[in-house]
């Protein structure tokens, strides 16, 4: 039985529990930092955010079928749409510059959303190309290693 864009009732159940628990160490993140006015509140969202994209980049490249620890499709739905999904927050980010905007602060609005943006796309890709490994290319070159000795000729018989 599908139920909501294809998706069956044990992924809708999966993608929920982790966004539950995404949502809730997000909050308790933001919470602990703000209590500790460790950073302003922009700068913690973005930080959540950066750092999310980071792991969905990562964990999406060592999850795959090829990566080094496949999972199985529910696994995915509720590690990277679930948790990763409800840990992020674009929401948040929204309201913190529109209430930077609304202070007279567009400039820094503008820094926010972009800087979070780009931080964001940034984090993704080396997540991937962290978790991706060596691409084909270094593999199929690493097994063709030289000999000790080839660089000076002796496998070809030069001197």
């Amino acid at each position: 039985m599908k139920l909501v864009a294809g998706l069956d009732p044990v992924s809708l159940c999966v993608i929920g529990l982790g966004s539950a628990l995404g949502g809730t160490l997000r909050l308790q993140l933001e919470a602990h930092a703000l209590a500790r006015e460790l950073l302003a509140p922009a700068l913690v969202i973005a930080l959540i955010n950066v750092s999310g994209a980071g792991l969905m980049g990562w964990i999406h490249a060592v999850t795959l079928g090829s990566g080094r620890w496949p999972l199985s499709t529910y696994w995915r739905q509720g590690l990277l749409t679930g948790v990763l999904g409800g840990y992020t927050t674009f929401s948040v980010l929204s309201a913190v510059a529109w209430l930077q905007a609304s202070q007279g602060l567009p400039a820094l609005a503008l820094i926010n959303l972009y800087g979070s943006l780009v931080l964001a796309v940034l984090a993704a890709w080396v997540g991937l190309k962290l978790g991706s490994g060596p691409s084909a290319e270094d593999a199929a070159t690493d097994g063709q290693q030289q000999s000790p000795g080839a660089e000076q000729g002796e496998e070809t018989g030069q001197q």
